[in-house]
């Protein structure tokens, strides 16, 4: 369902300053991309990728920037469970390498090592989980 002109420039003041077939065609995009408009929280979601796009920001695309936009939102590596395994992963490297360069200054040696060994392992088991994750969504 898309919504009219009237309601959409109600919704976003700033897209009354475009030609009512520039709001239109950007309203043809955004549908054709498998969005749907919410007329009670007014903005367009999309079931398959679980994300909304709120009314306020719809003056900064045009139908192209929104299809670049949509592409990198599409993309299964940049949305969810990817994402979030790779932050971690340079979390914990960072992690490491702070511990190694300072962790023996203020940690007794022994504790130090299992603390590397340990922080290594999370490393490792982050990494595995990522590449795991990444295959399933090839797949």
């Amino acid at each position: 369902m898309k919504p009219s002109y009237e309601e959409i420039t109600e919704a976003n003041p700033r897209l009354k300053n475009r030609s009512k077939e520039d709001v239109e065609k950007l309203l043809d995009v955004i549908v054709g991309k498998g969005y749907s408009w919410d007329d009670q929280k007014k903005y367009f979601y999309n079931e398959k990728l679980g994300m909304h796009v709120r009314t306020q920001g719809l003056d900064l695309f045009d139908p192209e920037k929104f299809e670049k936009a949509f592409k990198k939102w599409s993309n299964p590596e940049y949305t969810g469970v990817a994402r979030t395994a790779y932050k971690w992963v340079s979390r914990l490297l960072i992690i490491f390498f702070l511990d190694l360069i300072l962790g023996w200054l203020f940690i007794p040696i022994k504790i130090w090592i299992a603390s590397l060994i340990f922080i290594g392992i999370l490393i490792s088991l982050k990494k595995d989980s990522f590449k795991m994750i990444r295959e399933k969504i090839k797949s």
